[in-house]
């Protein structure tokens, strides 16, 4: 499924770290601190110890899944962090309704719906806090194709990308991804340098009403 070398011909300001199964990508991003810069990413086909919200388990399946972690320094208060999660998920909500049609919702606080059965889930987490910054990996997790696993291991409803976004169109997409996920982070860390906070609420509560109706 991944395709490294496009990606990161694609994505040329940020390094690309790609591996099939890795324990997590998150895990990963995080043994490597010391050496990232500000918008890195680790990719994997799978991973064996994912985690998903309040800790759960987020199970995924070899070559049917996307393992997406991202690395980003803000210089915010950490309690700016959380209307992020709000940022990231409102992002890919974004993409992929305007680019291929899902009908993706935003579930508060960070789990990714179609048809009310669960697509994904965004994860991030801080590491390394000082005062006003913030080392955040941000995980993403989705279900990009069928697997009767799925069906064993997750009790409640799950449903792919498949027959919206097709195979051949996977690593366009993770490439669409990284780049508006960059493009929310600039903007995140200068809505807050301004001190234009009315913005984030808004977008907090927009997302907030559209998942009670």
């Amino acid at each position: 499924m991944l395709d490294p070398r496009k990606i990161q011909n694609s994505v040329k300001y940020a390094n690309i770290f790609t591996k099939y199964v890795v324990d997590s990508t998150n895990q990963c991003l995080k043994r490597m601190l010391d050496d990232l810069k500000i918008g890195d990413v680790f990719l994997a086909e799978h991973q064996t110890d994912g985690v998903g919200k309040r800790g759960k388990k987020w199970f995924s399946s070899p070559g049917n899944s996307l393992c997406l972690s991202l690395y980003w320094k803000l210089h915010v208060e950490l309690s700016a962090i959380n209307q992020l999660s709000i940022i990231i998920g409102s992002t890919i909500v974004d993409l992929l309704n305007k680019r291929y049609n899902c009908k993706t919702v935003l579930r508060w606080p960070n789990d990714l719906f179609i048809q009310n059965k669960k697509v994904g889930g965004i994860l991030i987490e801080t590491v390394g806090i000082l005062k006003e910054e913030v080392h955040c990996i941000i995980g993403i997790g989705m279900n990009l194709s069928d697997d009767e696993s799925f069906s064993k291991k997750i009790k409640n409803g799950w449903i792919s990308l498949k027959g919206t976004v097709e195979e051949s169109e996977w690593n366009s997409m993770i490439i669409s991804i990284i780049r508006e996920i960059h493009r929310s982070m600039i903007m995140f860390e200068n809505v807050y340098s301004t001190k234009q906070t009315r913005f984030i609420r808004e977008l907090v509560y927009r997302f907030f009403d559209q998942n009670k109706r």
